[in-house]
């Protein structure tokens, strides 16, 4: 089962409490027959694969540095350290010069912010974001 190791992190009731706190997001993920199976071997070798890539520095320094980066997380998502690994890449963006960086960590959420008890907040925070960038393109900054 993917992601069975994360639920032992948290204090959870299910396998699957590591993805969310809204109970009825939860209960229609266990539910779901096309959630919650085991996945190939070739899954998670272009997992590792696509994993290693994207988190190789020297990759992600050929990223623009002007380039608007917002970093969310749940700070009690185990995928991302429980907030750590996520706030990690966050000084590494600033310490390599990255110029238009936003960051939050949602208390409490976990891995599927965008389907748990912080999604609302979450939302707002992502509209926001992209208003502001919106915004700065129109007035002739470079987005």
């Amino acid at each position: 089962m993917f992601g069975g190791t994360y639920y032992k992190q948290l204090n959870t009731n299910t396998n699957f409490d590591w993805l969310t706190k809204d109970s009825t997001h939860l209960q229609n993920y266990i539910e779901d027959p096309f959630c919650g199976f085991i996945c190939t071997s070739s899954f998670y070798h272009d997992l590792l694969k696509l994993t290693d890539h994207a988190t190789n520095p020297k990759r992600i320094l050929k990223t623009r540095k002007d380039l608007p980066l917002l970093i969310i997380s749940g700070d009690s998502d185990p995928v991302g350290g429980m907030g750590k690994d996520v706030t990690r890449l966050y000084q590494f963006y600033t310490k390599n010069g990255y110029e238009n960086l936003s960051f939050k960590l949602y208390k409490d959420g976990r891995h599927e912010i965008l389907n748990d008890t912080c999604a609302d907040e979450v939302y707002a925070d992502i509209t926001k974001f992209l208003n502001q960038q919106a915004i700065a393109s129109s007035e002739g900054y470079a987005v």
